[in-house]
């Protein structure tokens, strides 16, 4: 039997040893090029077809598109959060275009600790054919401890990425679940011939309230296009100021121009048959309004005669309660307490009364008895909807060191000479 001398043994081991390392080399190649995308790109987050699946508890974060990166920790899921459903604080009530769950979230899972930060990164997408590229996306801020959303970009072989833009915790835009999303638009005129990526990250602030859990930033259809050359909507709308009797709103423009119409209705929903006035600049004071009162307002931009931008999404204005004058009572009976038959939720609050809790321990709207063990079967006055106020823990398994307050509106008590408070209690 014949036997290779060591030299020839050695040169094929060394031989192949060079094959396998080339053949993984191209590998990796190949798996890169095929998460280079081209334009137009766009990703709606929908489906399970694309890889986006949702967590299937608090332990798991579920799975995201393999061109796509994000953290541990706090991060961004596909929707449906596993907590969602018991957390009315935060978060949309469903996606842009559906109400369904096809959008992204930045979540506060088991793992998150004291994360601030929620990163999510896009393919790299080449630019090659594009004059006039823009970066558009969808996004809901609702959550008392949003912070910030903000959006950076690099080449591909660069490691550092550079800042594009930040958009705050909206004043006005986002006031529940079911507040309308909002557009922005980069326009990406400087990167035309270049292949970049987008670095999206949530900022979240962690109160002793509730502990950072009303985070819940979210993004739906992505897209790099071709700008057509439209008259560009106003982007980022909010509430600079308000007051008992009016509100400042103001707005930023990719192209800034010298008037704007400006639509408004009192009530909750598209203003589309409101009345409207025409201004100059990118703020407008609205005025003449009532006290604890509810308006709605969007913006158009006016290019040339005859040549408008679609309408804004519209924000929600809140006018300020005032001072209430004695006698006064509250038997929490109105339209604005909203009592919800599950006592994971705490309901609807009359915006005039402040409350400071935790998402375990809350003053909740309550209608009907909690258990044969605790709490009453009806309110004090049963002839009404039967609403009162109540302290609950939503889990017995989680411990709350919080105690929730929930504090009235200022009442003036200058007309009367011996005042007093009364109030019927249930314990």
């Amino acid at each position: 039997m014949l036997t290779a001398p060591d030299p020839l043994r050695f040169a094929f081991n060394k031989c192949w040893l060079i094959l396998t390392c080339f053949t993984l080399s191209c590998n990796t190649i190949v798996t890169a090029q095929t998460c280079i995308k081209t334009t137009p790109y766009s990703e709606a987050f929908s489906g399970t077809g694309g890889g986006w699946f949702p967590p299937t508890s608090v332990f798991n974060q579920g799975s995201i598109n393999s061109c796509w990166e994000r953290d541990s920790g706090f991060t961004w899921i596909k929707a449906p959060s596993v907590t969602g459903g018991s957390n009315s604080l935060t978060g949309p009530s469903g996606d842009h275009t559906s109400g369904g769950n096809g959008y992204l979230s930045s979540d506060n899972f088991v793992y998150a600790f004291n994360d601030i930060e929620a990163k999510l990164i896009t393919p790299m997408i080449s630019l090659a054919n594009d004059t006039a590229p823009e970066l558009s996306f969808w996004y809901h801020m609702y959550g008392s401890e949003i912070d910030m959303l903000s959006i950076d970009v690099r080449k591909n072989g660069v490691a550092n990425w550079t800042p594009m833009d930040s958009i705050l915790g909206n004043s006005g835009g986002f006031v529940s679940q079911s507040s309308p999303w909002h557009k922005f638009v980069i326009p990406l005129n400087g990167y035309v011939d270049d292949t970049v990526q987008f670095r999206f990250i949530a900022q979240r602030q962690i109160s002793a309230q509730f502990n950072g859990g009303n985070c819940r930033a979210s993004l739906d259809d992505l897209s790099i296009t071709e700008w057509d050359g439209s008259c560009r909507v106003p982007l980022d709308l909010r509430i600079k100021s308000k007051g008992v009797a009016n509100a400042v709103v103001e707005w930023r423009t990719l192209n800034p121009q010298s008037t704007y119409e400006v639509q408004y209705a009192q009530g909750n929903g598209v203003p589309s048959s409101g009345p409207t006035s025409i201004t100059s600049g990118t703020t407008f004071n609205y005025s003449g309004l009532a006290a604890n009162s509810t308006y709605t307002l969007r913006v158009r931009a006016i290019c040339a005669p005859g040549d408008t931008s679609d309408w804004s999404s519209h924000i929600t204005i809140q006018t300020d309660c005032g001072v209430f004058e004695a006698p006064w009572e509250e038997d929490f009976e109105g339209s604005s307490w909203g009592a919800v038959n599950n006592w994971t939720v705490q309901g609807t609050l009359d915006p005039c009364f402040l409350d400071s809790a935790s998402v375990i321990h809350y003053w909740k709207v309550c209608s009907g008895p909690y258990n044969s063990d605790s709490g009453p079967n009806t309110d004090h006055t049963p002839s009404g909807s039967g609403k009162y106020m109540a302290i609950n823990h939503r889990t017995s398994s989680s411990v709350s060191a919080f105690k929730p307050m929930l504090s009235t509106p200022w009442i003036s008590l200058d007309s009367l000479t011996t005042p007093e408070l009364s109030f019927w209690l249930h314990a």
